[in-house]
């Protein structure tokens, strides 16, 4: 988890489109905060990047969010699932997609070595989710081991992110 701050888009609490509650900040990255938030109607568990205010209203970032929706079209349990964008009263643009609960393969190899099988177990998958993203035309133009995340901690599930 990492530390909310004041000038952060959201605060956990918040209600987003009468549905999201905030529940953590996951991360912060150049142009994009992510968050856990839970679905007051269904309970599901879901994590939203919101592009930050001074990116929601410039065009080229909002094509390249909209790039990124276009993910929803991959069914593969490799591909993290896509499935809505809003914006808030106040402008900023947010991402839904499913939450993803497990480590990132870069804090899993921090931790150490892995097993050179789970290693290929961790590749056999990603390239399975590179391939269907590839039929679909989707190129992942920033693939690294922060963007892959182990559902469960087991290499057998990893899932490719952002």
């Amino acid at each position: 988890m990492t530390e909310s701050r004041p000038g952060d888009a959201f605060q956990p609490g918040d209600l987003l489109n009468n549905t999201y509650r905030i529940e953590e900040l996951l991360g912060r990255g150049g142009t994009s905060e992510v968050y856990r938030a839970r679905s007051e109607i269904s309970g599901r568990l879901a994590a939203l990047k919101v592009l930050k205010a001074e990116f929601s209203r410039n065009e080229d970032y909002l094509v390249l969010l909209t790039r990124e929706e276009e993910i929803r079209e991959i069914r593969h349990d490799a591909v993290v699932r896509y499935s809505e964008n809003h914006r808030t009263q106040d402008g900023l643009v947010y991402l839904v997609m499913d939450f993803v609960d497990g480590p990132g393969l870069d804090r899993k190899l921090k931790q150490g070595p892995m097993p050179a099988d789970d290693v290929l177990v961790v590749c056999r998958r990603v390239i399975e989710g590179l391939r269907a993203a590839h039929d679909r035309n989707i190129v992942h133009r920033d693939l690294s081991p922060d963007n892959i995340i182990l559902r469960g901690g087991q290499p057998d599930q990893a899932v490719i992110i952002d």
